[in-house]
């Protein structure tokens, strides 16, 4: 359990695995978590509040801007996180709430920063107005600094781990097989997997690769 009690807002959809986890972890380590989500949706041992209206979506994307500023100073919260920078996430910034932490997960790159002038911009206000920008590798980092000339100093570059209480090396009597989950495109990098496999196969003939259409 947390030894300092945090009350933590995390925007986002709710439904997306990624809130989910990071809300649940959280919870489960005794912090007061709340999400502020587009959709309606629920997560173990977290309060979820949507802002889903049932007016146009363009009238419900305007009046988001006041019930998430109306959410914020009702949850009070000590700390923001917003996963995907999008149009949701540049609603929180506008409320001008500090600290603020943005997730870069590299779709919103896509999306969100090339697709045209307007977009490009916000994603950049977005990048501007964040005490902290974490992503999830270093080609989005790299990108980030050089597009945008982020500080390194705001970029957090966690490193995804594996528990070993659950997940142990055992001696393997059969074929290693390497399964590659990402759809296969250029966005994913792809190529850059076939060609790693090529290397390792060298080195272990025996290694399997496997690709998901």
């Amino acid at each position: 359990m947390a030894k300092t009690k945090l009350r933590i807002c995390y925007m986002g959809d709710a439904s997306s695995p990624h809130i989910k986890f990071w809300a649940e972890r959280f919870a489960r380590l005794g912090h007061e978590v709340h999400v502020i989500s587009p959709y309606k949706s629920e997560i173990k041992g977290a309060k979820v509040h949507s802002t889903k209206t049932k007016l146009h979506k363009s009238v419900n994307f305007l009046l988001s801007y006041f019930i998430i500023k109306r959410l914020i100073k009702k949850i009070k919260p000590d700390i923001i996180h917003a996963h995907y920078l999008g149009t949701f996430s540049f609603l929180g910034v506008l409320s001008g709430f500090h600290p603020f932490v943005g997730t870069v997960w590299g779709s919103d790159i896509d999306v969100f920063s090339e697709r045209n002038h307007i977009t490009n911009s916000m994603f950049s206000y977005i990048l501007k107005k964040s005490d902290l920008i974490e992503v999830c590798d270093k080609t989005t980092m790299n990108f980030l600094n050089k597009k945008y000339k982020l500080n390194n100093k705001k970029i957090d570059f966690p490193y995804w781990g594996i528990d070993t209480k659950e997940f142990r090396a055992i001696k393997r009597k059969k074929d290693i097989q390497i399964l590659y989950l990402r759809k296969s495109s250029q966005k994913y990098s792809t190529d850059i997997f076939i060609k790693s496999l090529k290397m390792v196969k060298k080195r272990f003939p025996k290694v399997i690769g496997t690709l998901i259409k």
